[in-house]
This record gives structure tokens, C-alpha cells and sequence, in this order.
């Protein structure tokens, strides 16, 4: 339990349940499993929920040295810049 009720506080809260359970590996293949799939489903007109800039986040995650500290804070800007670009929505 968190400090606020009703929410719980994890540093695992962003990974889905076979990246939490099977660590960063698992959580790889999990990202681009759930990216490609909602990626498909939107490209044949089946998707109920659009592509966000947290996708884009997403698959920013997935390229190597993507958090290093002195360009983590430009990589996600410029990542949120071109979602916006390419007609993602905000998703805050």
C-alpha cells in the first residue's frame, strides 16, 4: 500500500507481468509483443485504443543507451516531439 490509498507504489508498476516476473529479457519481448500487436491492430482498423506517445516511449525504451543520463532527458523531448508529429495522441 501506498501513501495514498487506494494506489500501491512499485518500481514495477510500468512492466507488465512477464517483465516483472522474468526480469528485463522477458520485459523486452513483452514491450515489443504488446508494441507490435497494437501496432497491427490499428493498421487493419481493429484497434479500439490509438497508438500514444507512451508507445513511442515504449519503443524508445527498446534502443541501446537510450538512458544514458546526459541524453535521456533530450531522447524522451525529441520522442514526444515526433509522436506528436506523426498524429500520436497525448498521453500526458
Amino acid at each position: 500500500m501506498g501513501l495514498v490509498p487506494g494506489e500501491s507504489v512499485s518500481k514495477y508498476k510500468s512492466r507488465g507481468l512477464f517483465g516483472a516476473l522474468g526480469g528485463p529479457t522477458v520485459g523486452l519481448v513483452d514491450d515489443v509483443h504488446a508494441l507490435l500487436s497494437k501496432m497491427m491492430s490499428n493498421r487493419f482498423g481493429e484497434g479500439e485504443d490509438p497508438l500514444t506517445t507512451k508507445d513511442a516511449q515504449r519503443l524508445m525504451r527498446l534502443m541501446p543507451f537510450q538512458n544514458l543520463f546526459y541524453l535521456y532527458r533530450i531522447n524522451r523531448l525529441v520522442t514526444n516531439k515526433a509522436a506528436l508529429g506523426l498524429g500520436l495522441e497525448d498521453a500526458g
